[in-house]
Protein backbone atom coordinates (compact mmCIF):
# COMPACT_ATOMS: atom_id res chain seq x y z
CA UNK A 1 0.00 0.00 0.00
CA UNK A 2 1.32 3.24 -1.00
CA UNK A 3 0.58 5.09 1.82
CA UNK A 4 2.33 2.75 4.14
CA UNK A 5 -1.50 2.25 5.05
CA UNK A 6 -4.87 2.19 3.81
CA UNK A 7 -6.26 5.01 2.09
CA UNK A 8 -10.09 5.55 2.02
CA UNK A 9 -11.35 7.49 -0.51
CA UNK A 10 -15.25 7.87 -0.25
CA UNK A 11 -17.79 9.67 -2.63
CA UNK A 12 -18.49 13.16 -2.46
CA UNK A 13 -20.31 14.47 0.34
CA UNK A 14 -23.17 17.25 0.38
CA UNK A 15 -20.76 19.37 2.34
CA UNK A 16 -18.88 22.50 0.64
CA UNK A 17 -15.92 21.38 -1.66
CA UNK A 18 -12.39 21.72 -1.26
CA UNK A 19 -12.09 24.61 -2.53
CA UNK A 20 -15.11 26.28 -1.26
CA UNK A 21 -15.27 29.53 0.57
CA UNK A 22 -15.44 29.28 4.44
CA UNK A 23 -19.52 28.67 5.94
CA UNK A 24 -21.00 31.47 6.59
CA UNK A 25 -22.12 30.02 9.66
CA UNK A 26 -18.71 29.93 10.93
CA UNK A 27 -18.05 32.27 14.30
CA UNK A 28 -13.95 30.98 13.61
CA UNK A 29 -11.71 28.19 12.95
CA UNK A 30 -10.42 26.17 15.77
CA UNK A 31 -7.24 23.73 15.98
CA UNK A 32 -6.69 21.73 18.89
CA UNK A 33 -3.06 20.02 19.63
CA UNK A 34 -3.57 17.15 22.17
CA UNK A 35 0.09 16.14 23.77
CA UNK A 36 -0.71 13.21 25.77
CA UNK A 37 1.11 13.64 29.03
CA UNK A 38 2.23 17.30 28.29
CA UNK A 39 2.58 17.80 32.40
CA UNK A 40 1.90 21.39 33.57
CA UNK A 41 5.16 21.65 36.29
CA UNK A 42 7.40 20.20 33.77
CA UNK A 43 6.29 23.36 31.73
CA UNK A 44 6.81 25.72 34.25
CA UNK A 45 10.18 24.12 35.10
CA UNK A 46 11.69 24.32 31.74
CA UNK A 47 9.77 27.52 30.48
CA UNK A 48 12.69 28.92 29.15
CA UNK A 49 13.31 26.29 26.65
CA UNK A 50 9.95 26.61 25.64
CA UNK A 51 9.89 29.48 23.41
CA UNK A 52 6.32 28.34 21.58
CA UNK A 53 4.24 27.09 25.02
CA UNK A 54 5.30 30.04 26.72
CA UNK A 55 4.17 32.30 24.23
CA UNK A 56 1.20 31.01 23.70
CA UNK A 57 0.66 30.81 27.19
CA UNK A 58 1.62 34.72 27.71
CA UNK A 59 -0.88 35.70 25.10
CA UNK A 60 -3.55 33.30 26.03
CA UNK A 61 -5.47 31.86 28.92
CA UNK A 62 -3.89 29.08 30.84
CA UNK A 63 -6.50 26.93 32.44
CA UNK A 64 -6.66 24.59 35.78
CA UNK A 65 -7.31 21.16 34.30
CA UNK A 66 -7.76 17.83 35.96
CA UNK A 67 -8.16 14.54 33.89
CA UNK A 68 -10.64 11.96 35.04
CA UNK A 69 -10.44 9.06 37.70
CA UNK A 70 -8.43 7.20 36.88
CA UNK A 71 -6.10 9.45 34.96
CA UNK A 72 -5.20 7.19 31.98
CA UNK A 73 -5.11 8.03 28.37
CA UNK A 74 -7.63 5.55 27.27
CA UNK A 75 -10.67 7.08 29.20
CA UNK A 76 -9.37 10.58 29.20
CA UNK A 77 -9.45 11.10 25.82
CA UNK A 78 -13.01 9.41 25.35
CA UNK A 79 -14.27 12.43 27.65
CA UNK A 80 -12.75 14.47 25.71
CA UNK A 81 -14.23 13.50 22.09
CA UNK A 82 -17.80 12.59 23.89
CA UNK A 83 -18.07 15.26 26.25
CA UNK A 84 -18.99 12.31 28.77
CA UNK A 85 -17.69 11.09 31.85
CA UNK A 86 -16.41 7.54 32.06
CA UNK A 87 -19.05 6.97 34.26
CA UNK A 88 -21.03 7.60 30.76
CA UNK A 89 -19.05 5.89 27.89
CA UNK A 90 -17.98 3.03 30.52
CA UNK A 91 -14.25 2.89 29.25
CA UNK A 92 -12.67 2.27 32.74
CA UNK A 93 -9.79 -0.15 33.85
CA UNK A 94 -10.56 -1.50 37.34
CA UNK A 95 -10.14 -4.95 38.25
CA UNK A 96 -12.13 -6.99 40.96
CA UNK A 97 -10.31 -9.74 42.08
CA UNK A 98 -13.56 -11.39 43.33
CA UNK A 99 -14.95 -11.74 40.32
CA UNK A 100 -13.26 -15.38 39.11
CA UNK A 101 -14.88 -14.44 35.54
CA UNK A 102 -13.43 -11.64 34.89
CA UNK A 103 -10.78 -10.85 37.59
CA UNK A 104 -7.55 -11.01 35.66
CA UNK A 105 -8.20 -8.50 32.53
CA UNK A 106 -8.74 -5.56 32.08
CA UNK A 107 -12.34 -3.87 32.10
CA UNK A 108 -11.84 -1.46 29.58
CA UNK A 109 -12.19 -2.02 25.42
CA UNK A 110 -13.11 0.36 22.67
CA UNK A 111 -14.32 0.12 19.38
CA UNK A 112 -15.62 2.59 16.66
CA UNK A 113 -19.43 1.88 17.43
CA UNK A 114 -18.95 3.72 20.75
CA UNK A 115 -17.54 7.20 18.86
CA UNK A 116 -19.34 7.38 15.39
CA UNK A 117 -21.49 9.93 15.05
CA UNK A 118 -21.37 10.86 18.88
CA UNK A 119 -17.68 12.63 18.59
CA UNK A 120 -17.49 16.99 18.98
CA UNK A 121 -16.35 16.74 15.29
CA UNK A 122 -19.26 14.38 14.35
CA UNK A 123 -21.63 17.28 15.65
CA UNK A 124 -19.78 19.86 14.42
CA UNK A 125 -19.61 17.85 10.67
CA UNK A 126 -23.23 17.80 11.10
CA UNK A 127 -23.82 21.53 11.32
CA UNK A 128 -21.59 21.91 7.91
CA UNK A 129 -18.07 21.94 9.47
CA UNK A 130 -15.38 20.80 7.56
CA UNK A 131 -13.10 18.90 9.95
CA UNK A 132 -9.56 17.37 9.67
CA UNK A 133 -9.02 14.82 12.51
CA UNK A 134 -5.24 13.16 12.84
CA UNK A 135 -4.34 10.05 15.19
CA UNK A 136 -7.02 10.63 17.88
CA UNK A 137 -6.55 7.81 20.37
CA UNK A 138 -9.16 5.19 20.88
CA UNK A 139 -10.21 4.86 17.31
CA UNK A 140 -9.44 2.79 14.16
CA UNK A 141 -10.60 2.17 11.36
CA UNK A 142 -12.56 5.32 11.18
CA UNK A 143 -15.14 6.39 9.57
CA UNK A 144 -16.55 9.16 6.64
CA UNK A 145 -16.49 12.57 7.75
CA UNK A 146 -16.50 15.71 5.45
CA UNK A 147 -12.72 16.48 5.28
CA UNK A 148 -9.61 13.99 6.82
CA UNK A 149 -10.43 10.96 9.42
CA UNK A 150 -6.69 9.59 9.84
CA UNK A 151 -6.08 7.03 12.37
CA UNK A 152 -3.50 4.22 13.61
CA UNK A 153 -3.97 1.08 15.92
CA UNK A 154 -6.09 -1.55 15.63
CA UNK A 155 -5.08 -5.00 15.36
CA UNK A 156 -2.97 -5.69 12.98
CA UNK A 157 -1.77 -1.88 13.91
CA UNK A 158 -2.15 0.48 10.78
CA UNK A 159 -2.64 3.69 9.47
CA UNK A 160 -5.56 4.35 7.64
CA UNK A 161 -6.11 7.47 5.89
CA UNK A 162 -10.04 7.80 5.58
CA UNK A 163 -10.23 10.47 2.59
CA UNK A 164 -12.66 12.32 0.40
CA UNK A 165 -12.91 11.87 -3.60
CA UNK A 166 -10.76 14.91 -4.68
CA UNK A 167 -8.34 14.81 -1.45
CA UNK A 168 -4.42 13.17 -2.02
CA UNK A 169 -2.01 13.50 0.46
CA UNK A 170 1.11 15.02 -0.79
CA UNK A 171 3.39 12.84 0.25
CA UNK A 172 2.66 9.20 1.44
CA UNK A 173 2.29 8.55 5.16
CA UNK A 174 5.20 7.05 7.47
CA UNK A 175 3.25 4.26 8.84
CA UNK A 176 6.34 2.51 10.76
CA UNK A 177 7.35 6.19 12.28
CA UNK A 178 3.46 7.17 13.48
CA UNK A 179 2.63 3.45 14.80
CA UNK A 180 5.80 4.76 17.55
CA UNK A 181 7.65 1.98 19.21
CA UNK A 182 4.82 -0.40 20.10
CA UNK A 183 4.02 -2.17 23.17
CA UNK A 184 5.93 -3.28 26.69
CA UNK A 185 8.70 -2.54 28.37
CA UNK A 186 12.24 -1.27 27.18
CA UNK A 187 15.28 -2.56 28.65
CA UNK A 188 17.88 -0.18 29.70
CA UNK A 189 19.92 -0.68 27.02
CA UNK A 190 17.56 -0.53 24.11
CA UNK A 191 16.62 3.03 26.06
CA UNK A 192 18.56 5.26 23.07
CA UNK A 193 16.43 3.66 20.62
CA UNK A 194 13.08 4.33 22.19
CA UNK A 195 14.45 8.26 22.33
CA UNK A 196 15.09 7.44 18.84
CA UNK A 197 12.15 6.21 17.56
CA UNK A 198 9.85 9.23 19.84
CA UNK A 199 11.68 12.05 17.60
CA UNK A 200 10.88 9.91 13.98
CA UNK A 201 7.30 9.60 15.02
CA UNK A 202 6.97 13.40 16.08
CA UNK A 203 8.52 14.53 12.79
CA UNK A 204 6.06 12.31 10.92
CA UNK A 205 3.26 13.52 13.06
CA UNK A 206 4.30 17.13 12.29
CA UNK A 207 4.68 16.53 8.53
CA UNK A 208 1.10 15.27 8.36
CA UNK A 209 -0.34 17.96 10.56
CA UNK A 210 1.53 20.54 8.70
CA UNK A 211 0.51 19.62 5.32
CA UNK A 212 -3.11 19.13 6.86
CA UNK A 213 -3.52 22.24 8.95
CA UNK A 214 -1.59 24.67 6.02
CA UNK A 215 -4.65 24.32 3.56
CA UNK A 216 -8.03 26.51 4.18
CA UNK A 217 -10.18 23.80 3.44
CA UNK A 218 -11.13 23.10 7.40
CA UNK A 219 -13.24 24.95 10.35
CA UNK A 220 -12.16 22.44 13.37
CA UNK A 221 -8.81 20.73 13.72
CA UNK A 222 -7.64 18.14 15.51
CA UNK A 223 -4.39 15.95 16.33
CA UNK A 224 -3.11 14.10 18.70
CA UNK A 225 0.62 13.73 20.21
CA UNK A 226 1.27 10.34 21.55
CA UNK A 227 4.52 9.70 21.88
CA UNK A 228 5.44 12.34 24.98
CA UNK A 229 3.69 9.75 27.71
CA UNK A 230 5.66 6.94 26.63
CA UNK A 231 9.12 8.98 26.76
CA UNK A 232 8.06 9.94 30.21
CA UNK A 233 7.32 6.21 31.24
CA UNK A 234 10.52 5.60 30.37
CA UNK A 235 13.14 8.49 31.61
CA UNK A 236 11.50 9.74 34.37
CA UNK A 237 13.78 8.04 37.04
CA UNK A 238 16.77 10.09 34.64
CA UNK A 239 14.42 13.48 34.61
CA UNK A 240 13.46 13.78 38.58
CA UNK A 241 16.45 13.74 40.77
CA UNK A 242 13.65 12.85 44.03
CA UNK A 243 13.36 9.34 42.39
CA UNK A 244 15.39 6.56 43.74
CA UNK A 245 16.73 5.53 40.74
CA UNK A 246 18.17 9.24 39.79
CA UNK A 247 21.37 9.23 38.75
CA UNK A 248 23.06 12.87 38.82
CA UNK A 249 24.31 13.43 35.40
CA UNK A 250 23.31 10.07 33.68
CA UNK A 251 23.59 9.52 30.29
CA UNK A 252 19.53 10.13 29.70
CA UNK A 253 19.21 13.26 32.42
CA UNK A 254 18.01 16.13 30.03
CA UNK A 255 15.99 13.44 27.64
CA UNK A 256 12.39 14.26 28.85
CA UNK A 257 13.26 18.12 28.74
CA UNK A 258 14.57 17.44 25.60
CA UNK A 259 11.57 15.88 24.31
CA UNK A 260 9.14 18.87 25.83
CA UNK A 261 11.62 20.86 23.60
CA UNK A 262 10.53 18.66 20.46
CA UNK A 263 6.69 19.09 21.41
CA UNK A 264 7.02 22.91 21.91
CA UNK A 265 8.65 23.30 18.32
CA UNK A 266 6.10 21.06 17.12
CA UNK A 267 3.33 23.37 18.71
CA UNK A 268 4.97 26.07 16.87
CA UNK A 269 5.19 24.50 13.67
CA UNK A 270 1.44 23.38 13.95
CA UNK A 271 -0.02 27.15 14.85
CA UNK A 272 2.20 28.65 11.80
CA UNK A 273 0.99 26.17 9.48
CA UNK A 274 -2.82 27.25 10.89
CA UNK A 275 -2.26 31.05 9.82
CA UNK A 276 -3.61 33.63 10.93
CA UNK A 277 -7.37 34.18 12.93
CA UNK A 278 -7.24 30.60 14.32
CA UNK A 279 -8.57 29.77 17.93
CA UNK A 280 -5.51 27.31 19.34
CA UNK A 281 -6.26 25.03 22.41
CA UNK A 282 -3.31 23.45 23.61
CA UNK A 283 -4.75 20.32 25.55
CA UNK A 284 -2.89 17.11 27.60
CA UNK A 285 -5.18 14.18 28.92
CA UNK A 286 -3.41 13.90 32.20
CA UNK A 287 0.17 14.92 33.69
CA UNK A 288 2.86 12.92 34.37
CA UNK A 289 5.31 12.27 37.47
CA UNK A 290 6.82 9.48 39.39
CA UNK A 291 5.88 5.96 39.35
CA UNK A 292 5.64 4.59 43.13
CA UNK A 293 8.12 2.79 44.45
CA UNK A 294 7.04 2.63 48.07
CA UNK A 295 3.90 0.69 48.78
CA UNK A 296 1.11 1.16 51.60
CA UNK A 297 -0.67 -2.47 52.01
CA UNK A 298 -4.29 -1.27 52.10
CA UNK A 299 -5.42 -5.16 52.29
CA UNK A 300 -3.43 -5.18 55.33
CA UNK A 301 -5.09 -1.83 56.68
CA UNK A 302 -8.42 -3.09 56.16
CA UNK A 303 -8.08 -7.07 57.41
CA UNK A 304 -6.43 -5.12 60.49
CA UNK A 305 -9.45 -3.11 60.94
CA UNK A 306 -11.39 -6.14 60.41
CA UNK A 307 -13.23 -5.34 56.73
CA UNK A 308 -11.23 -8.17 55.15
CA UNK A 309 -10.80 -11.74 56.21
CA UNK A 310 -8.39 -14.06 55.28
CA UNK A 311 -8.93 -18.19 54.45
CA UNK A 312 -8.16 -20.07 57.47
CA UNK A 313 -5.20 -21.67 57.60
CA UNK A 314 -3.82 -19.50 55.67
CA UNK A 315 0.05 -18.79 55.87
CA UNK A 316 1.72 -16.04 55.16
CA UNK A 317 3.95 -16.62 51.94
CA UNK A 318 6.85 -17.51 51.47
CA UNK A 319 7.46 -15.15 48.83
CA UNK A 320 4.92 -12.27 48.50
CA UNK A 321 3.35 -10.37 44.81
CA UNK A 322 5.59 -7.59 45.64
CA UNK A 323 9.14 -9.74 46.10
CA UNK A 324 7.95 -11.45 42.52
CA UNK A 325 7.37 -9.03 41.01
CA UNK A 326 10.57 -7.39 41.76
CA UNK A 327 12.30 -10.49 40.40
CA UNK A 328 10.47 -10.03 37.34
CA UNK A 329 11.18 -6.63 36.50
CA UNK A 330 14.95 -6.93 37.18
CA UNK A 331 15.49 -9.16 34.55
CA UNK A 332 12.82 -7.60 32.15
CA UNK A 333 14.59 -3.88 33.22
CA UNK A 334 18.02 -5.41 31.68
CA UNK A 335 16.32 -7.16 28.68
CA UNK A 336 13.30 -5.65 28.09
CA UNK A 337 10.12 -7.32 27.28
CA UNK A 338 10.60 -8.99 23.55
CA UNK A 339 7.77 -9.67 21.38
CA UNK A 340 8.05 -13.43 21.95
CA UNK A 341 8.14 -12.22 25.77
CA UNK A 342 5.06 -10.22 25.64
CA UNK A 343 3.00 -13.31 22.90
CA UNK A 344 4.23 -15.55 25.71
CA UNK A 345 2.34 -13.73 28.34
CA UNK A 346 -0.51 -13.25 26.71
CA UNK A 347 -1.28 -16.75 25.68
CA UNK A 348 -0.33 -18.21 29.37
CA UNK A 349 -0.84 -15.57 32.05
CA UNK A 350 -0.17 -17.37 34.78
CA UNK A 351 2.08 -14.68 36.26
CA UNK A 352 -0.52 -12.62 36.48
CA UNK A 353 -2.68 -15.21 38.97
CA UNK A 354 0.75 -15.25 40.55
CA UNK A 355 0.33 -11.57 41.26
CA UNK A 356 -3.29 -11.18 42.19
CA UNK A 357 -4.42 -11.54 46.19
CA UNK A 358 -7.25 -13.71 45.63
CA UNK A 359 -6.16 -16.96 46.50
CA UNK A 360 -5.72 -16.27 50.17
CA UNK A 361 -8.48 -14.00 51.02
CA UNK A 362 -11.88 -15.36 52.38
CA UNK A 363 -14.47 -13.72 50.19
CA UNK A 364 -17.81 -15.07 51.88
CA UNK A 365 -16.33 -12.69 55.37
CA UNK A 366 -14.40 -10.15 53.35
CA UNK A 367 -16.51 -6.60 52.97
CA UNK A 368 -13.74 -4.60 52.01
CA UNK A 369 -10.75 -4.97 49.71
CA UNK A 370 -8.05 -3.21 47.11
CA UNK A 371 -9.47 -3.34 43.76
CA UNK A 372 -6.35 -2.70 41.12
CA UNK A 373 -5.83 -0.89 37.81
CA UNK A 374 -3.70 -3.66 35.98
CA UNK A 375 -2.24 -6.42 38.32
CA UNK A 376 0.99 -5.65 37.41
CA UNK A 377 1.80 -2.16 37.69
CA UNK A 378 1.98 0.47 40.52
CA UNK A 379 -0.41 3.18 40.71
CA UNK A 380 -1.00 6.19 43.56
CA UNK A 381 -4.77 6.06 42.84
CA UNK A 382 -7.14 3.39 42.69
CA UNK A 383 -10.50 1.78 44.47
CA UNK A 384 -12.08 0.25 47.19
CA UNK A 385 -14.48 -2.59 46.58
CA UNK A 386 -17.90 -3.00 48.96
CA UNK A 387 -18.88 -7.01 48.63
CA UNK A 388 -22.65 -6.46 48.64
CA UNK A 389 -23.26 -10.07 49.14
CA UNK A 390 -26.21 -10.43 51.27
CA UNK A 391 -26.57 -6.43 52.47
CA UNK A 392 -29.17 -4.18 51.90
CA UNK A 393 -28.69 -1.25 49.98
CA UNK A 394 -28.75 0.62 53.64
CA UNK A 395 -26.01 -1.64 54.99
CA UNK A 396 -23.78 -0.98 52.03
CA UNK A 397 -24.05 2.27 52.23
CA UNK A 398 -23.20 2.25 56.20
CA UNK A 399 -20.29 0.22 55.38
CA UNK A 400 -18.74 2.50 52.78
CA UNK A 401 -18.96 4.82 55.32
CA UNK A 402 -17.02 2.59 57.91
CA UNK A 403 -14.31 2.20 55.67
CA UNK A 404 -13.80 5.70 54.61
CA UNK A 405 -13.74 6.61 58.05
CA UNK A 406 -10.76 4.10 59.24
CA UNK A 407 -8.65 5.10 55.72
CA UNK A 408 -9.14 8.02 56.97
CA UNK A 409 -7.13 7.18 60.41
CA UNK A 410 -3.98 6.10 58.56
CA UNK A 411 -1.47 8.40 58.48
CA UNK A 412 2.35 9.61 57.91
CA UNK A 413 4.62 9.62 60.50
CA UNK A 414 4.30 13.16 61.08
CA UNK A 415 0.39 12.17 61.93
CA UNK A 416 -0.47 14.04 58.43
CA UNK A 417 -3.02 11.64 56.70
CA UNK A 418 -1.72 9.03 54.11
CA UNK A 419 -4.45 9.45 52.10
CA UNK A 420 -4.80 13.19 49.74
CA UNK A 421 -8.57 12.01 49.12
CA UNK A 422 -10.88 9.54 50.19
CA UNK A 423 -13.97 9.87 48.43
CA UNK A 424 -17.12 8.02 47.41
CA UNK A 425 -17.04 7.20 43.39
CA UNK A 426 -20.39 9.72 43.49
CA UNK A 427 -18.40 12.60 44.60
CA UNK A 428 -16.63 12.15 41.55
CA UNK A 429 -19.31 11.27 38.76
CA UNK A 430 -23.14 9.93 38.18
CA UNK A 431 -24.26 7.63 34.86
CA UNK A 432 -25.19 4.68 33.50
CA UNK A 433 -21.58 2.68 34.05
CA UNK A 434 -21.04 4.08 37.40
CA UNK A 435 -21.21 0.65 38.83
CA UNK A 436 -17.99 0.10 36.65
CA UNK A 437 -16.05 1.93 39.16
CA UNK A 438 -15.18 0.47 43.02
CA UNK A 439 -17.05 2.15 45.81
CA UNK A 440 -14.47 3.83 47.02
CA UNK A 441 -12.21 5.93 45.10
CA UNK A 442 -8.77 7.21 46.59
CA UNK A 443 -5.49 8.99 45.61
CA UNK A 444 -1.97 8.88 47.70
CA UNK A 445 1.68 10.89 47.13
CA UNK A 446 2.14 10.24 43.94
CA UNK A 447 5.42 8.40 45.68
CA UNK A 448 3.13 5.91 47.28
CA UNK A 449 1.29 3.37 45.38
CA UNK A 450 -1.72 0.69 46.77
CA UNK A 451 -0.64 -2.72 47.47
CA UNK A 452 -2.92 -5.40 48.46
CA UNK A 453 -0.66 -8.17 50.53
CA UNK A 454 -1.36 -9.10 53.83
CA UNK A 455 0.71 -10.09 56.85
CA UNK A 456 3.35 -8.74 55.88
CA UNK A 457 3.32 -5.51 57.55
CA UNK A 458 1.91 -2.38 56.23
CA UNK A 459 4.70 -0.85 54.24
CA UNK A 460 6.25 -2.90 51.20
CA UNK A 461 8.67 -1.89 48.44
CA UNK A 462 7.51 -1.29 44.71
CA UNK A 463 8.78 -2.42 41.93
CA UNK A 464 7.88 -1.73 38.78
CA UNK A 465 9.55 1.56 38.42
CA UNK A 466 12.32 0.14 37.90
CA UNK A 467 11.48 -0.71 34.58
CA UNK A 468 7.99 2.20 34.08
CA UNK A 469 9.20 4.65 36.33
CA UNK A 470 6.62 7.20 35.11
CA UNK A 471 3.23 7.34 35.94
CA UNK A 472 0.16 9.48 35.29
CA UNK A 473 -1.09 12.25 37.37
CA UNK A 474 -4.49 13.77 38.05
CA UNK A 475 -4.05 17.36 38.67
CA UNK A 476 -1.58 18.78 36.69
CA UNK A 477 -2.60 18.51 33.05
CA UNK A 478 -2.06 21.01 30.21
CA UNK A 479 -4.90 23.46 29.27
CA UNK A 480 -3.83 26.62 27.01
CA UNK A 481 -6.02 28.52 24.79
CA UNK A 482 -4.62 31.20 22.77
CA UNK A 483 -7.55 34.09 22.97
CA UNK A 484 -8.76 35.11 26.61
CA UNK A 485 -11.20 36.87 25.57
CA UNK A 486 -13.50 34.32 24.85
CA UNK A 487 -14.19 32.70 28.54
CA UNK A 488 -16.39 33.07 30.99
CA UNK A 489 -15.43 35.17 33.86
CA UNK A 490 -15.15 32.09 36.67
CA UNK A 491 -12.11 30.54 37.98
CA UNK A 492 -13.70 26.85 38.23
CA UNK A 493 -11.29 24.10 37.73
CA UNK A 494 -12.00 22.05 34.12
CA UNK A 495 -13.02 19.05 33.38
CA UNK A 496 -11.88 17.00 29.66
CA UNK A 497 -15.53 16.56 29.48
CA UNK A 498 -16.22 20.43 28.67
CA UNK A 499 -13.70 20.25 25.89
CA UNK A 500 -16.14 19.06 23.80
CA UNK A 501 -19.19 21.82 23.94
CA UNK A 502 -16.19 24.61 24.36
CA UNK A 503 -15.15 23.28 21.17
CA UNK A 504 -18.95 23.49 19.39
CA UNK A 505 -19.05 26.69 21.08
CA UNK A 506 -16.29 28.25 19.41
CA UNK A 507 -17.49 26.71 16.27
CA UNK A 508 -21.26 28.30 16.64
CA UNK A 509 -22.53 25.33 16.15
CA UNK A 510 -25.67 24.59 18.31
CA UNK A 511 -25.91 22.17 20.65
CA UNK A 512 -28.30 20.53 23.72
CA UNK A 513 -26.37 21.28 26.21
CA UNK A 514 -28.04 18.02 27.98
CA UNK A 515 -26.39 15.74 26.37
CA UNK A 516 -22.79 16.25 27.46
CA UNK A 517 -21.36 15.52 30.87
CA UNK A 518 -19.28 19.07 30.71
CA UNK A 519 -20.11 22.51 30.32
CA UNK A 520 -18.94 24.91 27.76
CA UNK A 521 -16.20 27.15 29.44
CA UNK A 522 -16.68 29.48 26.43
CA UNK A 523 -19.11 32.82 26.54
CA UNK A 524 -21.65 31.94 24.27
CA UNK A 525 -21.59 33.93 20.81
CA UNK A 526 -18.51 34.48 21.56
CA UNK A 527 -17.23 37.15 18.76
CA UNK A 528 -14.70 35.84 15.78
CA UNK A 529 -11.34 36.81 16.28
CA UNK A 530 -9.79 39.46 13.43
CA UNK A 531 -6.98 39.09 10.99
Amino acid sequence: MGLGGLLVAFPSLPNPPLESAPNPRMNRRVLIIGVDALDRDVVSDIQKRLPNITRLQGSGADLPLRSVFPPDSCPAWASVYLGASPATHGIINFLNFADKKDGYKPGMSVNDAMFQGKTFWDIAAKAGKRCHILMPLNISPGWQIPGRLITRGGSPADVIANLQDGDTLQQPLDASALLGIGSGFVGRKDLPKAEAGFKKQLAAEIKLGCETFGRDDWDLGFIYLSGLDGLQHMFWADHDPKHPGYIKNGPHTDVINQGYEAVDDAVGKLIEAAGEGVTVILLADHGHGPRPWKLFQVNEWLRQHGHLTLKKGSKKPRIGAAALKKMIFTVVRRFGTTPTLMKISKRFPVWKKLLAPSSSIDWEQTRAYVSDLSTVKSYSYGGIRINRSGLTDAEVDAKIDEVIAVLKTATHEDGEPLFVSVLRREDYYSGPELDKFPEILVRLPDWIGLGWETKKGLWGEGSIHLIHPGSHRFDTPICTISDPSILHDSDRTVELMDIAPSVLELLGVEFDASQFDGQSFIKEHAPCPTG
